[in-house]
């Protein structure tokens, strides 16, 4: 039985999408906040897509 390997990619989306979607949620109007925000919803999907990058590189 092979494993799927797109699942870490699939859980990866899953997370961004949660994630995002809360800082979308309680965004503010305060500029310092919304900076941090925004910034969140950049970092955290390249975090994560660098992880699984890497977890793809070392199964092979």
């Amino acid at each position: 039985m092979s494993r799927n390997q797109l699942l870490p990619w699939y859980i990866g989306l899953i997370i961004i999408i949660i994630a995002d979607g809360y800082l979308l949620a309680f965004r503010t109007d305060e500029g310092a906040a919304e900076f941090a925000q925004q910034t969140a919803m950049v970092v955290i999907p390249a975090v994560a897509f660098a992880l699984m990058y890497l977890v793809f590189k070392s199964q092979k």
